[in-house]
């Protein structure tokens, strides 16, 4: 469940929140994870031909394992804060014909309650879209994450 809004003010900002929570499962060994976010944009430029800008976000994430899992128990509040840059030209967000998709984040993580999990992660995402005739588009896509530090199995 989330909820956003796309301008805040006149500065051209969104704020989004975020609330993911997921079912107890049969599958106990399963890491489940439940949280909290929320983020913040700042476009800059022209919105209407290039949507560009810095986003700022956290999140509030309880990670929860039984100790029958092979890599043990997991019973942590995670808090984290990141920020990023993105550049879209896609001509429609939905359904794009043309355009491209770029984006940039960091975040570290740490744990409250104890010293297991502490990390930061970088990610990156690059979208191609190019129109091939009336009714095929072309589509692209490459994703890259780093993690170091400690992260649960």
């Amino acid at each position: 469940m989330s909820w956003s809004t796309p301008w805040l003010g006149d500065d051209r900002r969104s704020l989004a929140i975020g609330l993911n929570v997921e079912p107890p499962n049969s599958r106990r060994a399963d890491l489940r994870s439940n949280r909290v976010s929320f983020a913040t944009t700042r476009f800059l430029g022209d919105y209407r031909r290039l949507r560009r800008g810095f986003t700022y976000f956290g999140r509030l994430e309880i990670l929860q394992r039984d100790g029958t899992a092979p890599g043990g128990a997991v019973q942590q509040l995670t808090p984290s804060v990141g920020a990023g840059y993105f550049r879209d030209s896609r001509n429609v967000r939905i359904d794009p014909i043309r355009g491209s998709f770029l984006s940039f984040s960091s975040e570290y993580a740490t744990g409250w309650t104890t010293d297991e999990i502490a990390y930061v992660r970088a990610l990156g995402d690059v979208r191609k879209f190019v129109s091939i005739g009336s009714r095929l588009v072309l589509a692209g896509r490459g994703v890259m994450v780093l993690t170091g530090g400690k992260v649960p199995n």
